[in-house]
């Protein structure tokens, strides 16, 4: 019989064999565990929950009713006046959607009032205002509102008096163009109106332009400059205006970019093509009531309504 010789070569295969299969089972144990244990947790969550509406509903049931007649109410609460729940954006919203086509009229033009971008209208003045078109076009809306003139003065200083109050590092931190949620802030920031008193249109097309203006409402509006091809206003890139009314299939508007601008007409189709690239949008200031006291211009100086509510000169 042969003897059995030792052999240290044998046990360490052996030693080794048996690491292998103790990682590979502790590895499919792992495995195991991360693929059912998320599940197990979710499964705890969802009874946890459910036991946590359980007991949610039975202290609700356990509570003693309350009831009582509406003469025990004090009449000062029955009389008390109801809440308008309806903001004025909506109401005017429903009236524009109510509005039929047959119920516009052939032509509507509103007095607003123009005012240039450049208030003195010379050379000189554009190097300043090159870029002020948006404050032009605010302030032509909001003038309609408070039915105030302004002189070519008057309308440099608030022009510039807007675009400080841009330059704030707490508003935009430097004069802008002013798209979209920018220019609402500026709206209701600058003047201290309310957010439910402007309207930010978006889907702009004819019909709807005729009704903002037949409901009597400007539209302050963005466009890009050379589609509008005015000789006048050769300029490329973001402008504004304001739309203040319409005849036929013409619109008229009062163009801050050029001294010609006041009722300067353009054919629906051609405003659509050019307020489309930058938004197919406009906006539409309802009222001019302020948030508060009497607005501050970035000087200090007051401006806004008197406490009876009528406008404070300029």
């Amino acid at each position: 019989m042969e003897k059995f010789r030792f052999s240290p070569h044998r046990i360490g295969i052996k030693q080794r064999q048996k690491r292998g299969v103790i990682i590979v089972v502790a590895l499919f144990v792992a495995i195991m565990i991360g693929f059912f244990a998320p599940r197990i947790w979710q499964k705890v969550r969802v009874l946890a929950e459910e036991y946590r509406i359980q007991k949610g509903q039975e202290e609700i049931a356990s509570l003693p009713e309350i009831s009582f007649k509406a003469e025990e109410v004090s009449d000062g609460f029955l009389d008390a006046p109801q809440l308008n729940e309806t903001s004025p954006s909506e109401e005017f919203l429903a009236k524009l959607e109510a509005l039929g086509p047959e119920e516009l009229p052939a032509e509507k033009i509103l007095a607003v009032p123009y005012i240039c971008q450049n208030p003195y209208r010379n050379e000189s003045g554009w190097d300043v205002h090159d870029a002020s078109c948006e404050e032009a076009a605010l302030l032509q809306a909001y003038l309609y509102y408070t039915g105030e003139t302004v002189s070519a003065d008057e309308a440099n200083a608030i022009i510039l008096d807007m675009i400080r109050w841009e330059e704030k590092e707490e508003n935009f931190g430097g004069h802008i163009d002013l798209y979209g949620d920018d220019m609402m802030k500026m709206i209701t920031g600058y003047y201290g109106i309310p957010e439910d008193e402007v309207v930010h249109l978006t889907k702009m097309d004819t019909l709807l332009m005729k009704k903002v203006i037949t409901l009597g409402y400007p539209l302050i509006t963005p466009i890009q400059g050379e589609l509008l091809r005015n000789p006048f206003y050769p300029y490329p890139g973001y402008h504004m205006l304001t739309i203040i009314g319409y005849s036929g299939d013409t619109v008229i508007t009062n163009d801050v970019g050029t001294k010609r601008g006041e009722k300067y007409p353009y054919s629906f189709e051609r405003l659509l093509n050019a307020n489309s690239p930058v938004g197919n949008d406009a906006f539409v200031i309802l009222s001019v009531q302020k948030t508060g006291d009497a607005e501050k211009t970035s000087d200090g100086e007051s401006r806004g309504n008197e406490p009876d509510g009528t406008p404070a000169p300029m």
